[in-house]
C-alpha cells in the first residue's frame, strides 16, 4: 500500500521542536505528514490539499488551537479534530468539549504510544472507505430512492427483496460455474454483510472463531461445525434488503411494523441461499437462528423439539454478540450483563448446555486476546490498573478514552472531573481477567 492511501495527518505548533519530535513518532505509521507554526498556516494547508486528522497545541499565538480546530470543524467536518493540551488548559478544554468542536484530547507530555494508537484508529476509517468505496457506490442511488419514496414498509421490504432475488441469481450463477463454487459464495456475501452491518474484520473473525469452538465444545462432527460457521457468516444476509434505520437501530427501539419486517431477515437469507445445495444445513439452521425454545421467537414461533438444536447454538451466540453491540436492548451490554441474561432465561429459551459452553468460553477466549470480555462500572468503582474494553464517549460523542487505555490515579482523578463538569455519568466498560 502506498504511503497516500494511509492518510495524511496534519500537525499545528508554534515549537518546531514538537512539531519534529511529532513527525519522527509517526515515521512508523507511514502516513503522509504535514506541518505548520500556527492556525493561519494550518488553514492555509488545508485549502491546498486534504486533510484526515490533525494534531494542534492548545497554546499559540494569533490563534488558540481551539480556535483554530474550532474553524476546521466549521469547514472540514469530517476532519478529525485532537487538541494536544497541558493540565493548566482544562477549564479552555473542557469549554471545547462542550462546543463540541474538538473530537479528543491528549496531554502534555503525550505518550507515544497513546498518540500513535489515536492516530492508526483514526487513519484506519480512511483505509475503510477507500475499501467500502466500490460498495457505497452500488448501494448508494438504491438508498437515496428509499429515502425519497413516501411508501409503507411493506412496501419498501417488496423492493429491496426484488434486490435481494437479484443478487441471488448471481449468486447461483456463480456456484453452477464454479467447482466449489459455494465457498466463494459466502465469502462474498460474508464481506459485503460486514460492510452493511459495519463490523470490522477483526471482529468478524473473531466471532467465527467462537463459533466454531462452542460446536467443538458441543461435540458436533466436523461438517456440522463447517455448516454451523457458514450459517454464522450468512446469517445477516437478509438484513441487506433492509434500509439503514432499521439495520442500524436497537431491536428494542423500532416501531412494532418495523420488528415486523425486522422479523423477515431470517427467511429472506434462507431464501437467498437455499438453492446453493451444499449450503442445506445452514440455510435451516439460519432460518430457525432466531426461534426460542419457548416460541416467543421468529419469524415462525416454534418451540422446543421443533428447532434444530444447532440452531439454538447459533442462537445463544448470535444474541450474545447483539446484546453486547447493542442491538438487541436500549443499550449495549456488558459481555457479563449478557451473560446473565443467557443464563437468567437458559432452559426457558436458550439450551442450557449452549449457554454453560459459552460462559466457560468467552473467559478462555479473552486471555488468549482472541474476544472481547468486559463489565460496566461507574468512575466511582475504578481501579488503577484497569483497562478499558470499549472507547469511553461522552454524550455530546466527544472520544474521551480509547480501548484499551490503562486507567491510572491521574487518568481516574481528570475522568472524575471532567464528568463533574459536563454533569454527566460516564459508564466504562473495563476487561475482566
Amino acid at each position: 500500500m502506498e504511503t497516500a492511501n494511509r492518510g495524511t495527518v496534519l500537525l499545528v505548533d508554534d515549537e518546531q521542536a514538537v512539531l519534529r519530535a511529532l513527525r519522527r513518532m509517526l515515521r512508523s505509521i507511514g502516513c503522509k505528514v504535514l506541518t505548520a507554526e500556527g492556525g493561519a498556516q494550518g488553514l492555509a494547508l488545508m485549502n491546498e490539499e486534504p486533510v484526515d486528522l490533525i494534531i494542534s497545541d492548545m497554546r499559540m499565538p494569533q490563534m488558540t488551537g481551539a480556535e483554530f480546530l474550532s474553524e476546521v470543524a466549521r469547514k472540514w467536518p469530517e476532519t478529525e479534530r485532537i487538541l494536544l493540551t497541558g493540565y493548566a488548559d482544562l477549564e479552555s478544554t473542557i469549554t471545547a468539549v462542550n462546543e463540541g468542536r474538538i473530537s479528543r484530547y491528549l496531554n502534555k507530555p503525550w505518550d507515544d504510544e497513546e498518540v500513535l494508537e489515536v492516530v492508526r484508529r483514526g487513519l484506519r476509517g480512511v483505509q475503510l472507505e477507500h475499501e467500502n468505496r466500490e460498495l457505497q457506490a452500488l448501494t448508494e442511488q438504491q438508498n437515496s430512492q428509499l429515502k425519497d419514496l413516501n411508501q409503507n414498509l411493506e412496501a419498501r421490504v417488496n423492493a429491496r427483496t426484488a434486490q435481494l432475488q437479484a443478487a441471488q441469481k448471481k449468486l447461483k450463477g456463480a456456484y453452477d460455474n464454479l467447482t466449489d463454487g459455494y465457498r466463494a459464495t459466502v465469502r462474498v456475501f460474508s464481506t459485503m454483510v460486514q460492510r452493511r452491518m459495519r463490523e470490522t474484520h477483526e471482529e468478524s473473525q473473531q466471532l467465527s472463531r467462537m463459533i466454531m469452538r462452542l460446536g467443538q465444545m458441543l461435540e458436533l462432527e466436523p461438517v456440522e461445525i463447517k455448516q454451523l460457521h457458514y450459517a454464522w457468516q450468512l446469517r445477516n444476509v437478509g438484513k441487506v434488503s433492509f434500509a439503514d434505520e432499521v439495520i442500524h437501530t436497537p431491536y428494542a427501539l423500532l416501531e412494532p411494523e418495523a420488528q415486523r419486517q425486522f422479523h423477515k431477515h431470517p427467511l429472506l437469507a434462507h431464501a437467498s441461499i437455499l438453492t446453493i445445495r451444499p449450503l442445506d444445513l445452514a440455510a435451516t439452521l439460519i432460518r430457525q437462528h432466531k426461534e426460542y425454545l419457548d416460541g416467543s421467537g421468529y419469524p415462525e414461533q416454534r418451540k422446543d423439539l421443533d428447532i434444530d438444536p444447532r440452531a439454538q447454538i447459533l442462537c445463544v451466540a448470535n444474541d450474545y454478540h447483539e446484546m453486547v453491540a447493542g442491538l438487541l436492548f436500549k443499550r449495549p451490554l456488558g459481555s457479563d450483563e449478557a451473560l446473565g441474561y443467557l443464563k437468567e432465561h437458559a432452559g426457558v429459551r436458550y439450551r442450557e448446555d449452549a449457554v454453560a459452553a459459552l460462559e466457560q468460553l468467552l473467559p478462555l477466549m479473552a486471555r488468549e486476546g482472541d474476544v472481547q470480555h468486559d463489565g460496566k462500572i461507574t468512575t466511582a468503582e475504578m481501579k488503577p490498573g484497569m483497562s478499558l474494553a470499549r472507547d469511553l464517549i461522552s454524550e455530546q460523542g466527544v472520544l474521551l478514552l480509547t480501548r484499551g487505555f490503562k486507567l491510572d490515579t491521574t487518568s481516574m482523578s481528570r475522568l472524575r472531573e471532567l464528568e463533574a463538569n459536563l454533569g454527566e455519568a460516564f459508564e466504562l466498560y473495563v476487561q475482566l481477567r
